[in-house]
């Protein structure tokens, strides 16, 4: 019973460091390849639309889009911007994964594992 309760203990902060990792990704920021639009008086008659690399955060997917004209351009807000759930979730399931691997990995290699202090 033990080594199961130490199991699920290192999979619960795995989980957290996942969700952590993600929040903090936010900071990674970067423009573009998509293009937005921010404003309606380019091209020679003036009378197409302007677009521009949007701003977006995240590691590895973006999950978090500038809304230019809503929010303050250049600079992400959880509160204006456009976030992507699908993409916050599959954010933390990429770490996630990572963090397992490194779990087993740790494991394999003869690290400190529940069983073996069980017996």
């Amino acid at each position: 019973m033990y080594a199961r309760n130490e199991i699920l203990i290192r999979i619960l902060i795995v989980a957290l460091a996942a969700l952590t990792l993600t929040c903090g990704s936010f900071r990674y920021q970067r423009r573009g390849p998509e293009l937005v639009v921010v404003g309606n008086l380019c091209g020679p008659k003036m009378d197409e639309f302007c677009y521009s690399p949007v701003l977006k955060g995240g590691f590895p997917l973006a999950y978090i889009y500038d809304s230019p004209g809503v929010s303050v351009e250049g600079k992400l807000s959880l509160g204006e911007d456009k976030f992507r759930g699908g993409r916050f979730v599959l954010d933390v399931l990429i770490y996630f994964a990572l963090g397992l691997a490194v779990l087993s990995a740790n494991h394999r290699l003869g690290g400190s594992s529940p069983s073996s202090r069980a017996l």
